[in-house]
């Protein structure tokens, strides 16, 4: 069964948590999070599970809570954050020419 919040304000609080800790930086991209951004933006702002739920993450470990883009939560998926990672790498470095 997944675990729910017991109310939408302590989800907001993780959540501001998670942002002000890590700064508002995306954890897989490491560029700033625009949280005026409207939901379901690639920019937008989404809190991540570094270990996912589906495979035993807290949900409500401050610990376990990620900021990152839409976009990089998606490429994320449930990957470990640290395969993630490399795979962006790879990825950033494979699309920039060297002159």
């Amino acid at each position: 069964m997944t675990e729910r919040w017991a109310t939408g304000l302590e989800k907001a609080i993780l959540t501001n948590k998670a942002y002000e800790y890590f700064e508002n930086i995306c954890q897989l991209c490491f560029q700033e999070i625009d949280r005026s951004l409207p939901e379901n933006l690639p920019g937008s702002p989404t809190i991540d599970h570094e270990s996912a739920q589906s495979v035993g993450g807290a949900k409500r470990d401050i610990e376990n809570l990620l900021p990152m883009h839409n976009r990089c939560n998606q490429f994320k998926g449930t990957k470990p954050i640290e395969v993630a990672r490399a795979l962006w790498i790879a990825k950033q470095a494979k699309n920039t020419k060297v002159w």
